[in-house]
């Protein structure tokens, strides 16, 4: 399925409680392609204006955040009333799938690298909240949703930040109703579940739960129903780490204890606070250490999705691309009677896709163009060809072959018969006519130029003086013409005006 023009929706890869990611690929000029993520809403929220506008608005916020520790926000398409969120590809897993992992193989995250990747998630919350609107006015982006499943862990070993669609901004219309209660239960902080005003803060106690967890290997918040999560949350009273697993220092029971103050204003006071003193107490494991972790227990996961999308590129059939999974992406997303949501009553502060018609007359036009231009060197270099062979003929001269009898008497040249050639010392030739050689037009040529006839120089007169052209192939007539020429002091025949 081809999506705004230049975006190939292809297989499944997560599902979340909004929307549905799909491993995709950005089309451009000249083969240029690339891998992408694409979210796109869940086919029973694709009618809820609600969450159609919660879709955009993460795109309006995610677009100015720009940090390494943030999934970067691409573009977003429209296609039939549907809208889709492209993403940058990370190539790795959510911290939900390796947790899943790593409870199966009984094991535990090591601390250092826990302490890497909440480091990382830290980074990328205090861009968020520093990140600022086109007039360089704070935004004040409250995430309010951070919990394993919005994390991603690179196979480069970075931690990333994703899934800002129910993220909060200063002066947001959203209400303080129940609407407003946004987030995972096991992860709010005591005022976000009492509808109280979110702060920066408030991230900061969502990413210590995650911590908490990372390092004990175990769930901080449980119930059996949302209003058990909720009484867990208001009512919090986290055990030290180190009371759960043997062999971590009071440095980490100090951290944590901190992050999960039930009073905003004992927690850190920013995101960067806490990775700062993270640093400081306990260190962290270095990229290439997360990275090879990441390896060792997602390995599985990442090359089967390696092999989608090495599938993918070699699929390169263009708008007709078809999935290459055995989920089928055209299918109907929207009950059959169901009004759609108009994307053009949505806001949008990102750039929107080209359309496909745009794209299509694009290429054509540079089809056209190429053409042309391949018309055109071709025949110029027709023209220069035939330029050089015409030059080459103009260049080139040859003489015709002489009677065997006079071969040695002819004078070497081209065109018309020339007079002036040496008389010959013996009776023979001076019996015998001069061959008639022909040479360019109104060029006169002495014998004396020849090699054969190279007579001394110093009595012989000028080679074109008196000299007279025969016609083309004439013969002369008149008087007294046997012979028709007269032979001079010097040895040279002079030819008769009246026998020419």
């Amino acid at each position: 399925m081809l999506v705004g023009g230049r975006y190939e929706l292809h297989d499944s890869i997560a599902t979340g409680g909004m929307a549905r990611v799909h491993l995709g690929r950005q089309l451009g000029s000249a083969g240029f392609a690339r891998t992408v993520a694409i979210k796109r809403l869940h086919p029973h929220l694709t009618t809820d204006h609600e969450f159609a506008t919660m879709f955009v608005r993460e795109a309006q916020l995610a677009a100015r955040i720009r940090h390494p520790n943030v999934v970067t926000t691409l573009d977003v398409a429209a296609e039939e009333g549907e809208l889709f969120l492209v993403m940058e590809y990370v190539h790795g897993e959510s911290l939900a799938g390796l947790q899943k992992q790593l409870l199966a193989r009984q094991e535990r995250l090591p601390p250092r690298v826990s302490a890497a990747i909440i480091v990382d998630v830290l980074r990328g919350l205090h861009a968020a909240h520093e990140a600022q609107d086109e007039n360089g006015n704070p935004l004040g982006i409250v995430h309010r949703d951070i919990s394993p499943h919005n994390i991603l862990v690179g196979l480069d070993g970075t931690a990333r930040v994703a899934d800002f669609g129910v993220a909060k901004a200063l002066g947001s219309s959203a209400g303080t109703g129940i609407s407003s209660v946004k987030g995972k239960l096991a992860y709010l902080a005591p005022e976000q579940a009492q509808r109280e005003p979110v702060t920066r803060v408030t991230d900061v106690y969502a990413t210590s739960i995650v911590f908490w967890e990372l390092l004990t290997g175990s769930r901080l918040i449980q119930g059996a129903s949302q209003a058990e999560l909720v009484h867990a949350c208001l009512t919090l009273v986290a055990p030290p780490v180190s009371s759960i697993v043997p062999g971590l220092t009071r440095e980490f029971d100090d951290l944590v204890a901190r992050g999960l103050s039930p009073r905003p204003e004992d927690r850190f006071p920013t995101a960067r606070d806490m990775l700062q003193a993270i640093e400081r107490s306990v260190g962290c494991a270095g990229a290439s250490e997360v990275g090879t972790w990441v390896e060792r227990i997602a390995g599985t996961t990442l090359s089967d999705r390696a092999e989608l999308m090495r599938r993918m590129e070699q699929s390169r059939n263009g708008s007709s691309s078809t999935p290459v999974g055995s989920t089928p992406v055209t299918e109907r997303r929207v009950p059959e009677g169901a009004e759609r949501v108009d994307p053009s009553r949505l806001t949008l502060t990102t750039s929107t896709s080209t359309s496909s018609a745009v794209w299509k007359q694009d290429r054509s036009l540079r089809m056209l163009q190429n053409g042309l231009l391949f018309l055109a060197l071709s025949l110029l270099g027709l023209v220069v060809v035939r330029w050089l062979r015409d030059t080459r003929q103009l260049v080139t001269t040859a003489a015709p072959a002489s009677p065997p009898s006079e071969r040695s008497a002819s004078p070497v040249s081209s065109g018309r018969t020339v007079v002036g050639v040496p008389m010959q010392a013996d009776s023979t030739a001076a019996s015998s006519p001069p061959a008639l050689v022909t040479p360019p037009p109104r060029q006169l040529i002495s014998d004396r130029a020849s090699p054969a006839r190279a007579r001394p120089a110093a009595k012989e007169p000028a080679a074109t003086e008196g000299a007279r052209l025969l016609p083309e192939g004439g013969v002369a007539t008149g008087r007294d013409c046997t012979p028709p020429y007269t032979v001079n002091e010097a040895g040279v025949k002079l030819f008769k005006f009246e026998c020419m």
